[in-house]
């Protein structure tokens, strides 16, 4: 075989290699957006009844200290799946003074569609609070706000000053309402 029929079999093979990889990538990108169901177009509102159906009823949640007495609650949607993270809290005219959402990851979050500003609170995997991030409104979601400590493993999104009204800080507790912290933190 010659040198310049062996350099075509290898284009065509690294072509045909690259070709395959390209299909899997679309076939698994197409996959992924027939599980993200449809949101709504720019502008809508989701009702009340559509927040239920994704999300179901909201969790209680309290913050407590160290010592284990508690600050405040709060009533959290629960995002866990892939749509629910996407959607977020978008597409809602306001979000209750006691109201938020948690993420079952750190992100990075955008604040897309959101009508109001928030307080965003990353969590360690025991649930004490290791930073806090403050959200202004951006529609176009063009700002991204990451963890920056590699110990958070939620995130907690609650209404702008919820933060500072209930003198939380970081090194608290953020918790299932039975819960109680736990030994050793």
């Amino acid at each position: 075989m010659s040198r310049k029929n062996a350099r075509k079999l290898i284009k065509k093979a690294v072509c045909h290699v690259w070709a395959r990889s390209l299909v899997k990538y679309a076939s698994a990108l197409a996959k992924r957006a027939k599980m993200v169901k449809k949101v709504p177009a720019t502008g809508e509102l989701m009702s009340d009844d559509e927040i239920k159906r994704l999300f179901g009823k909201p969790k209680a949640f309290c913050v407590k200290d160290e010592s284990g007495k508690v600050k405040c609650a709060a009533f959290l949607e629960i995002a866990d799946t892939l749509e629910k993270r996407t959607r977020g809290l978008s597409k809602r005219a306001s979000l209750g003074k006691m109201s938020g959402m948690i993420f079952d990851c750190t992100g990075p979050f955008w604040m897309k569609d959101v009508e109001f500003p928030l307080d965003l609170v990353f969590t360690d995997d025991k649930g004490k609070i290791t930073e806090k991030v403050a959200m202004p409104v951006d529609k176009e979601g063009k700002a991204r706000y990451p963890a920056q400590k590699s110990a958070s493993t939620h995130a907690i999104e609650l209404p702008y000053g919820f933060f500072d009204k209930n003198g939380l800080k970081i090194g608290d507790f953020i918790v299932p309402a039975a819960m109680k912290i736990p030994k050793g933190v």
